[in-house]
């Protein structure tokens, strides 16, 4: 699974389902528009945006006319669609959309030819009818109007001036001068006042109040009788139905929907909706709007930060440092979202976890590249500054998040993008985004003793390692995680130290270090280990109480293979235990070297703890047992490699951990 195929899904796919008896599949969804001219145009000043006729080619050379003002002009124009609220936009393949206030309308040409068709989006069927996820509220089959009026559709309604109280309310009038079914719908009710004791169908999310209203499938009239001119109104069905197709206001990640100049006749168009996305300018300001949509201010019991959805579906990268102690996480976006967070996956080195948000429908960053970026290049970094706290203990984020100018210096052997001047430290997991929006890095920790960072890991190294952890996810790789996981499967990661080399990262086979806690057990780990020759290579583990000291309990398992001129090649087994006191010396409790037979290029190990119980195997072979560890509950257990500083490759992979893990409180 590619991070770029993830990006742009959920809220497309979300509310694309058509009326019933919709359009059938068309030239265009086969083939595509190649060629957008203006032939015909209006401007509107309110909400800046054109309505235009527009002629062009399909990808296989047929012309298609697609005539939206004449549509809009001939069909009730602002009085029955209001202001248009986006640009004409491909939203779904071969068919043109232009949103209004008041509605929607969808241009699509028949197949094998013919006279193309516009359709009003039958609004309220896509916000109450059940289409697209929507609640089904269906129709009110059971309050009828008792008035002359005429019955129209499939559900026994009608089409009234009066209401079903008698009030005059002039719909019929307004119905019909503006286009009748062909522009409405049928209706689902009658006109009756929305807190009419026998009403059931209403707006989603509000209550019912006494305005007499009357919902038809393409819109919902209102009568305001304190508007004596124009006392017949629509909802802003358009508006309702672009929040809800584009949710958490979606919508404004898209150029399409952004303001326009004038256009004129000659101009081209870009109908693309992909293509229409990105920041609405240039400038830091802009870039650090557009990537807000993305944002989350994650926040830990031991800890806060930044960082960014990169996908629709929920996940998130963060800082490898948020996530590796925590025991709780939540995450708030600047738009107002909060939810609660869970890790499935970090990388130690490159200080990356990824995160499971709940909900979908997120607003993922558009991921770039950084290979070709020139010196000098305008890049934004934007996410929330921490501090730390004039008194108390911790780390403090700023509510919201502030955008700083950057320039590209150096990009190093496709992982690390460095740049000037630095940035607040506390900014590490912000994303780094060129002024097109695109992000080509994500802004790295440094040391607690530092209070600036100069550098970025790459979107490239980034994309690698979320490719791999949702295709793990995807495959099943990842098993389901009991109540309260850190991780249910390790794959131990890089480490700063020579013990661990960068150049085994980039098969995601590689050595590192992490720690959590768990409770009392059971836990397994099982690892398989590659006959290295070169020099030291292997693993440690180490147990102890959640609040060990070098005077508490402390038990080291190290398991090392090493080579010896004078015995050949050997796996050594060392199991040492802290005394007490803080000048007790090491005591080794058991010591063990089994040498390793020529013929085998690899051994396999196996760890089991279960509540103060140990077990180890070698090949099958129990080589460790012991009952009676004074780590009953709450224990921290701790992984890491081995190795010394002429390692150049350790084949050290594939550490599954079983059982409940807890991170630590």
């Amino acid at each position: 699974m590619s991070w770029k195929r993830v990006l742009i899904t959920a809220p497309l796919l979300a509310l694309t389902l058509w009326a019933v008896g919709g359009p059938s599949p068309s030239r265009g969804a086969e083939s595509g528009f190649t060629t957008a001219e203006v032939s015909g145009v209006q401007f509107f000043e309110p909400l800046q945006h054109n309505v235009v006729d527009v002629a062009g080619t399909f990808a296989d050379g047929t012309a298609f006319r697609a005539d939206f003002l004449a549509n809009y002009t001939q069909t009730g124009g602002i009085e029955r669609w209001g202001y248009p609220t986006s640009a004409i936009v491909e939203e779904r393949p071969g068919t043109l959309t232009q949103y209004y206030q008041r509605g929607v309308v969808d241009w699509q040409p028949p197949p094998a030819g013919g006279a193309p068709t516009f359709q009003r989006r039958l609004a309220w069927d896509y916000l109450g009818g059940g289409l697209g996820g929507s609640i089904d509220q269906g129709v009110e089959l059971h309050l009828t109007n008792p008035n002359p009026g005429e019955l129209l559709g499939p559900w026994g309604h009608k089409v009234s001036n009066q209401s079903v109280e008698g009030e005059d309310i002039g719909f019929a009038d307004f119905f019909h001068r503006l286009g009748g079914v062909a522009s409405f719908g049928f209706p689902k009710t009658d006109a009756r006042a929305d807190d009419h004791p026998e009403a059931d169908l209403h707006i989603p999310g509000r209550p019912p109040d006494s305005r007499i209203r009357q919902y038809f499938q393409a819109a919902v009239l209102e009568y305001h009788p304190e508007s004596a001119a124009s006392p017949v109104k629509l909802r802003l069905l358009g508006d309702t139905l672009r929040d809800s197709r584009y949710p958490r206001r979606a919508w404004q990640q898209y150029l399409a929907f952004g303001p326009e100049a004038p256009l004129a006749v000659g101009d081209q168009l870009d109908l693309g909706l992909e293509s229409r996305r990105g920041p609405h300018g240039d400038t830091a300001e802009d870039v650090a709007k557009f990537l807000e949509l993305a944002l989350l201010r994650v926040r830990t019991d031991q800890a806060c930060g930044t960082g960014f959805f990169v996908t629709e579906s929920g996940y998130a990268l963060i800082p490898w440092r948020l996530a590796v102690d925590a025991a709780t996480m939540s995450v708030a976006s600047p738009r107002g979202y909060t939810a609660n967070a869970q890790i499935v996956a970090g990388h130690q080195g490159h200080d990356l976890a990824l995160i499971k948000v709940d909900g979908d429908g997120h607003i993922p960053v558009q991921l770039g590249e950084s290979a070709g970026l020139a010196h000098g290049t305008e890049l934004v970094a934007t996410g929330f500054d921490a501090t730390k706290p004039e008194t108390g203990r911790g780390v403090e984020c700023q509510a919201e998040p502030t955008a700083t100018s950057i320039w590209a210096l150096t990009v190093q052997a496709g992982q690390q993008l460095t740049f000037t001047p630095t940035i607040n430290a506390g900014k590490s997991g912000s994303p780094v985004a060129t002024t097109t929006g695109r992000v080509v890095g994500i802004a790295g920790s440094t040391s607690p003793e530092r209070s600036q960072a100069d550098s970025a890991l790459t979107a490239e190294a980034a994309q690698a390692l979320v490719d791999a952890w949702l295709d793990d996810i995807a495959s099943g790789a990842a098993a389901s995680r009991p109540a309260r996981p850190l991780f249910d499967r390790i794959t131990l990661i890089e480490r700063e130290g020579a013990a661990c080399p960068r150049d085994i990262v980039a098969s995601g086979r590689a050595g590192g270090a992490m720690a959590f806690w768990v409770e009392g057990g059971p836990i397994e780990l099982t690892a398989t280990i590659w006959k290295n020759p070169a020099a030291l290579s292997g693993f440690l583990i180490e147990l102890g109480n959640t609040s060990a000291r070098p005077y508490e309990p402390h038990d080291v398992i190290s398991f090392t293979e090493y080579t010896s001129l004078r015995t050949g090649i050997y796996a050594n087994l060392r199991w040492t235990r802290y005394g007490f006191g803080y000048d007790a010396e090491w005591q080794s409790i058991r010591r063990e070297v089994h040498p390793i037979l020529e013929r085998e290029d690899r051994f396999h190990v196996r760890f089991v703890y279960d509540r103060g119980s140990v077990a180890l195997y070698i090949n099958g072979e129990v080589v460790h047992l012991e009952a009676g560890l004074p780590y009953d509950d709450d224990v921290s257990l701790s992984l890491g490699c081995t190795g010394s500083s002429e390692v150049q490759n350790i084949y050290f992979y594939d550490i599954r951990v079983t059982g409940q893990l807890i991170p630590s409180t």
